[in-house]
């Protein structure tokens, strides 16, 4: 009998029952560090365990078990969280457009800088 990863069989009907992505890349996972350094998460291990539980952060896939199990994030799911945080975000702290002020190149003391 042939192995699943040589006919295809398998493979192609684990691949049917993923959801559509809306045409992104295929499914790419994301580990802890490439959580920090990738997308910019600034939360720690403990921190993103609470808010899973909270239901407020992408639950992780684990792969493999007991103590040497592999621990990551579905990076499609890690964007959609951010964008959420985007746009939930107020443009600016009193929810009103910011003016950028022109520079000025006088020092407190009133001279100009050189």
């Amino acid at each position: 009998m042939a192995r699943p990863e040589v006919t295809g069989k398998k493979l192609a009907t684990r691949q049917a029952e993923l959801p559509d992505h809306a045409g992104r890349v295929p499914l790419r996972l994301l580990t802890f560090k490439e959580l920090k350094a990738l997308k910019g998460v600034p939360y720690s291990r403990t921190q993103i365990r609470r808010l899973e539980q909270a239901g407020t952060f992408p639950m992780h896939v684990t792969l493999g078990d007991g103590d040497g199990a592999y621990i990551a994030w579905v990076e499609a799911e890690i964007d959609d969280y951010i964008v959420e945080k985007m746009h939930a975000r107020p443009a600016t702290p009193s929810g009103e457009p910011t003016e950028v002020a022109p520079s000025s190149t006088k020092t407190k003391s009133g001279k100009g800088r050189r």
